[in-house]
């Protein structure tokens, strides 16, 4: 937490307020690429480069966290936390570390405090080190190393400011992630703990690995004294990131930017990123390093052919790379769920790049069974010196049964997300038309309502099946302490494939910026938990019926996670009853007034709840605007069309739902 803000020196005001009008940093910035001292290496190297880059300079510490988050990394008022992307916008007129830590951002030590940046010493305030990160983040990695971690083996995924146990694929690589204790085995010094491990989202590994490598050279002695295994544990991933994430324009301007305040030093290993290379891995030429494309798999039982790739990374010009490839075992059946893999030597002939594939076949069945496992391992590598198995040597490949019944309608019955104390025993029930159902498509996405994004989603298939009544199943699923969000608002997406099946929120609404629900408006539950409220509650529907529509929510005291809700009773579904494929348009009327100038009002009626797109073309067929696209209730909703940028004529307007698309016509006449 920072302190003594309102306390800065007079001095160092003055300096932040000269240092706001600065010239272009690139004109006296060397070019990125310039190869520098390319006749020097190891010892010698490193002299150059302290001698050159070591700056005697640095701002006062709350001076530089001032500069970085008013000019350094400011982007037109915004400023982005480098392990999750957590944006905030600050106020021109407040007191920038102030204003960032009241708004959930802080200044992150690439190279820890307590590893040698010391307070009151140039390396505490050195800037080429010091980026604005979430607070929360920033605490999660606390004085951890960098190392890559196995998906598999990642306890913590960060993104957005928020942390959760089971990322969204398509957003991995935004994630920065954490695990308690380190490969390596390492304890820290004078201490019976070992190393935990932090690696960054894939846009910043390459930073971080060059700002590691500046810091560890322009203050080895103090970096050492306070810990010297700390370079050593990392020393390998960050020579990977290095070469695997080059300089981008952003870190190439940020290093200028910030050598105007330090003497004009700018970081050297941005500049030339082959200086890692030749200071510290001398003679050790390119390392090679062979492994899987992904540690972990999940196949559906239809999946019929599926290609396992092994990748080479710096394949050795003159000498051919060996590995040896085995099936480790699973719980899945060789022969009968999946053929047979013959176990086998890959060879990487020298200098090639391209991958290996080996082909596996799942073979589908028709029995209803738990999901299985198929493990691969890579082992044995050979050829050059310098040659090893990376962090992804190992396959876990999950088989997902498909053999339960369609899931056609299902809705959001009970969950718990909010009690007196810590949050415990926090859940999330569905209710399922259908026994033993097939949840291969299902997923449901939890929503941070403060900045719209996905925080958690949880697949269909991690659900667990729970009482079944009348033909109506209900599944669940479990979150650890804190598990799911309590703000104002926070909500929860039902997703059936590509359809947004339920979009509710509590405590409020809000419309998403991500996920499968962007840009759809939430429906509040109208009823809510606080932290005054026994562990045993919830929110539920009660009533009878069979459909979402037939039940309502309220608060209840003792939850029924699993089973049929108090109050609550399934009557059998008909065969066509809320089944997704009916329209749920009832009525697209004809805008009023119609011919309009400018303005006109769109009207129209549903009879169930449901996603929707309203959208305008002109004659020929081009969207010029979308009026409305979000999850709207049951009942009459109205949309403005504003056409004053338009010319007049003929336009066709046309509402979307699933299952159903409807078109009218409106004229412009000015």
């Amino acid at each position: 937490m920072r302190a003594g803000l309102l306390g800065k020196p007079i001095f160092f005001i003055l300096f932040f307020i000269v240092g706001f009008s600065l010239p272009a940093w690139a004109q006296s910035c060397p070019d990125q690429g310039t190869v520098l001292f390319p006749e020097l290496s190891g010892a010698e190297l490193f002299d150059a480069l302290r001698a050159e880059y070591k700056t005697s300079t640095v701002l006062d510490y709350n001076a530089a966290r001032d500069s970085m988050f008013k000019v350094i990394d400011n982007q037109n008022g915004n400023v982005t936390g480098v392990y999750t992307g957590y944006t905030i916008t600050l106020d021109a007129n407040a007191d920038p570390s102030t204003d960032a830590f009241n708004k959930g951002m802080n200044t992150e030590h690439a190279w820890p405090q307590n590893k040698g940046a010391t307070e009151g010493t140039l390396a505490h305030s050195d800037l080429h080190h010091l980026y604005p990160s979430n607070s929360s983040a920033n605490s999660s990695r606390n004085r951890e190393p960098f190392i890559d971690i196995k998906d598999e083996e990642t306890e913590s995924w960060w993104r957005n400011g928020e942390s959760t146990t089971t990322p969204i694929a398509e957003f991995i690589d935004e994630y920065s992630e954490r695990k308690d204790g380190h490969t390596s085995g390492i304890q820290h010094p004078n201490s019976d703990q070992e190393y935990g491990s932090w690696e960054p989202r894939e846009d910043f590994k390459g930073d971080a690995a060059r700002s590691a490598f500046y810091f560890y050279t322009m203050y080895k002695t103090q970096a050492d004294e306070a810990d010297p295994n700390f370079f050593e544990v990392q020393k390998p991933y960050l020579r990977s990131w290095n070469s695997a994430d080059s300089v981008s324009s952003k870190e190439y301007n940020r290093t200028c930017g910030v050598a105007s305040y330090q003497e004009g030093k700018v970081n050297p290993f941005v500049i030339d990123p082959t200086l890692a290379d030749r200071l510290y891995f001398t003679g050790e030429g390119s390392q090679t390093v062979v492994e899987f494309a992904a540690s972990a798999l999940t196949l559906n039982e239809d999946q019929g052919e599926f290609l396992i790739e092994v990748t080479i990374v710096n394949p050795n010009a003159d000498t051919a790379t060996t590995v040896d490839f085995s099936y480790a075992g699973g719980t899945a059946t060789a022969g009968e769920d999946f053929n047979m893999i013959t176990n086998q030597t890959l060879t990487f002939a020298a200098g090639e790049s391209a991958s290996k594939t080996i082909s596996l076949t799942i073979f589908e069945d028709d029995s209803r069974e738990v999901n299985e496992s198929i493990l691969f391992a890579l082992s044995n590598i050979s050829g050059p010196n310098n040659s090893l198995l990376g962090v992804s040597d190992s396959l876990r490949i999950t088989l997902r049964d498909n053999d339960g019944a369609e899931a056609t309608t299902m809705w959001i019955n009970e969950f718990h997300y909010d009690n007196e104390s810590t949050d415990e025993g926090e859940f999330i029930e569905i209710a399922v038309n259908a026994d033993a159902a097939d949840l291969s498509n299902v997923s449901l996405s939890l929503y941070n309502g403060s900045n719209g994004s996905v925080y958690n989603t949880v697949a269909g298939t991690e659900l667990t099946e729970g009482e079944t009544q009348n033909g109506i199943t209900v599944y669940y699923v479990e979150f650890p302490s804190n598990g799911i969000q309590n703000g104002s608002p926070d909500g929860i997406s039902l997703n059936n494939g590509d359809e947004v099946v339920q979009f509710l929120s509590y405590e409020g609404t809000f419309t998403p910026k991500e996920g499968p629900s962007q840009g759809f408006e939430s429906v509040d539950i109208g009823v809510e938990e606080s932290n005054s409220f026994p562990l045993t509650s919830s929110v539920s529907l009660s009533g009878t019926g069979s459909a979402y529509s037939h039940f309502s929510w309220e608060v209840t005291e003792t939850s029924t996670m699993g089973v049929v809700n108090t109050g609550q009773e399934f009557e059998t579904p008909t065969a066509t009853e809320e089944d997704h494929s009916i329209p749920a348009v009832v009525s697209l009327y004809q805008n009023y007034p119609n011919p309009f100038n400018p303005t006109t009002q769109i009207r129209f009626e549903l009879h169930k709840a449901a996603s929707v797109t309203l959208e305008v073309f002109t004659i020929t067929g081009q969207k010029i605007t979308t009026l409305m696209k979000g999850y709207r209730s049951a009942g009459t909703h109205l949309a403005t069309f504003d056409a004053t940028a338009y010319s007049s004529g003929l336009y066709i307007y046309r509402l979307k739902t699933a299952g159903n698309s409807t078109t009218r016509k409106m004229l412009l006449l000015k």
